[in-house]
């Protein structure tokens, strides 16, 4: 009887300890960034454990000033993840910052920094569960990013980002 208690008591240590990392995984957000290389194919960069959120204001959503450090960028490949970090600057400007941003109907605006440039963006989110999922097309040369070219294959200008941030009660 001691060691089937001494069993319970373990997998309740065991089951506690997973819901306890779900739970705090899911409250972190993450940054997609789909992008097209012309002409060898596509891949996507990645930012996870992104702390930021958003809450509700009425009908709107809203979300305040959240930082992705380029630090947490994964590209799936360590010369991939150099290369962008060396285009965006990193070194000077190691963050990218979402200043603002408001959602309503389904359509929000943000503003965003990086390299050096602030720049609204619009695009449109939904609700999903406990998170908000914005989307919307960015421009790398409206933030001084240019010509990414490496061994003849090149970086499409517009890139697709998506961004899934817990939502949160009102502050």
């Amino acid at each position: 009887m001691f060691t089937q208690n001494n069993t319970m008591n373990k997998l309740n240590l065991i089951a506690a300890a997973v819901l306890l990392s779900l739970s705090m995984n899911a409250h972190a957000g993450s940054v997609e960034a789909a992008v097209v290389v012309n002409p060898v194919g596509d891949f996507v960069a990645e930012f996870k454990d992104v702390d930021g959120s958003a809450y509700a204001d009425g009908e709107s959503y809203k979300a305040d000033k959240f930082i992705i450090p380029w630090s947490k960028l994964s590209t799936g490949m360590n010369i991939r993840d150099k290369h962008a970090k060396d285009y965006f600057h990193a070194d000077k400007y190691p963050n990218i910052e979402i200043a603002t941003a408001l959602g309503k109907g389904g359509n929000g605006v943000a503003k965003v920094k990086m390299n050096g440039e602030e720049k609204i963006v619009k695009g449109t989110y939904v609700k999903d569960g406990n998170n908000l999922i914005a989307e919307f097309p960015l421009k790398l040369s409206l933030f001084n990013v240019n010509n990414i070219n490496f061994k003849g294959a090149g970086v499409q200008d517009e890139v697709k980002v998506k961004v899934t941030v817990p939502i949160k009660a009102k502050k």
